[in-house]
């Protein structure tokens, strides 16, 4: 056997294998989206309302200003993220398993016909985690360039936070998950930078073929 062949080989077999990947995942969209497609009217309305929000410029950070958030639970902790990149909550239904991406990337979900994929912060935050339960819902938070889901244990609601009052993390709280705090609270809630999840490469699965 010629063994100047073998990479080319190799190399036509793991073409083979992401384009059929795109194939199950293009058919599996195609359910999904078949399955639960919204009413044009619904989806222009969403469109519109997201456009709106986008829209309105931020008001600069003052003394005395405060953080909107929506808080959750996760392994046993309070999160908190500003409100301001929360698209809506969606109960986790229908998740579909995606080959080959790391592991804390959970799945895709359809939503209102578009495919949001979900990341679970247990797994990239290197924290304890069960399985899924009914209890688990999805927190959807996007900007003008990125969305993407994120698994709660359970939605707390939301809450008003002084700014003025957000500490330093304590030392339990370094390691990856340091890099995308924003600060605790005294009743030690975890606040997370949301602009730097939506921002952060690593969030991102990318299509290198």
């Amino acid at each position: 056997m010629n063994n100047d062949k073998l990479p080319q080989e190799t190399e036509s077999r793991a073409t083979q294998h992401w384009a059929a990947i795109k194939r199950r995942l293009a058919e599996m969209e195609s359910r999904l989206v078949a399955e639960f497609e919204p009413a044009p009217a619904e989806v222009e309305q969403r469109l519109r309302q997201r456009a709106e929000k986008l829209a309105r410029p931020e008001p600069p950070m003052e003394a005395g200003s405060t953080l909107d958030l929506q808080l959750f639970e996760l392994s046993q902790e309070t999160y908190g993220i500003e409100t301001r990149y929360v698209d809506e909550v969606v109960p986790l239904r229908q998740l579909a398993s995606i080959p080959c991406t790391p592991d804390h990337i959970l799945g895709i979900v359809n939503v209102r016909g578009r495919m949001v994929s979900v990341l679970d912060l247990r797994r990239f935050f290197e924290l304890p985690f069960k399985g899924l339960s009914d209890l688990n819902s999805v927190m959807v938070i996007a900007d003008k360039h990125m969305e993407f889901g994120l698994l709660t244990d359970r939605i707390q609601g939301s809450s008003v936070f002084p700014e003025c009052k957000v500490l330093e993390p304590p030392a339990h709280l370094q390691g990856i998950r340091a890099d995308y705090l924003l600060g605790v609270t005294a009743d030690q809630r975890i606040l997370l930078d949301g602009q730097r999840l939506l921002t952060d490469p690593h969030l991102v699965v990318e299509d290198r073929l």
